[in-house]
């Protein structure tokens, strides 16, 4: 049986795989792997920084851009907190502001 490949279309809003935040943190698209939750129902949708810290952009599992960028003005904001079990209780995300993002494209 033949496979017929279908066109490749550019979704109407691409989503960074970078982004760079105003406190200099420097995050990156998530790449598959295991992450761990919150008992606010926020994950993760960006590694950020030092493994250490354990700093990720959050977004909950409703939001439909899946970058969790919040665009809705001319600065881009998102939401950023640490992860560990389902069950664990971390303070609310902290907003920060979007310094510089990069896409890719053709």
């Amino acid at each position: 049986m033949a496979m017929r490949s279908r066109p490749v279309r550019a979704t109407a809003t691409p989503g960074p795989f970078a982004l760079a935040l105003d406190d200099g943190t420097h995050c990156l698209f998530r790449n598959g792997g295991a992450w761990g939750g919150r008992d606010d129902g926020y994950v993760g949708t960006y590694w950020c920084g030092d493994p250490s810290a354990n700093l990720k952009v959050l977004c909950l599992p409703r939001q439909d851009n899946g970058t969790c960028i919040d665009r809705s003005a001319s600065v881009w904001t998102v939401k950023v907190g640490q992860l560990g079990t389902p069950t664990t209780h971390f303070p609310p995300p902290q907003t920060r502001a979007v310094t510089s993002a990069w896409s890719a494209g053709n």
